[in-house]
């Protein structure tokens, strides 16, 4: 990422092909936003803080590989496809041993749609 922080406003909706995926190029594509912020940099990984103001399917999955920048270790969107690209072995060699996304919530958050608490 080369700015520090960001806003990704596209729609999410079923890929045109494969109905498996979610894209951001559905014709039939949901309102989607995504706030990004980088909290430190690894040479060519970077860790966010990201925020989402809709919780559509796949969203943070599907906006950052719309962006140029899959979750590492994501099969699906394209995050395991550049690993080899990665100049640091060590770095290249850790993120070749993950097994599953490098996703993880630090908090979830949401308003109960009946009480608004």
């Amino acid at each position: 990422m080369k700015a520090d922080q960001g806003f990704i406003d596209l729609p999410v909706g079923r890929h045109p092909v494969d109905r498996k995926r979610m894209s951001t190029s559905s014709r039939r594509g949901k309102e989607a936003m995504t706030h990004w912020r980088v909290c430190e940099r690894y040479g060519e990984v970077t860790l966010l803080q990201l925020n989402i103001e809709t919780g559509r399917t796949h969203q943070i999955r599907v906006h950052l590989n719309a962006i140029g920048h899959p979750v590492v270790g994501d099969s699906v969107y394209g995050g395991t496809k550049r690993v080899h690209t990665i100049g640091n072995p060590v770095l290249r060699s850790a993120l070749n041993g993950l097994k599953r996304q490098a996703l993880h919530a630090a908090h979830l958050c949401f308003n109960h749609p009946i009480t608004g608490t």
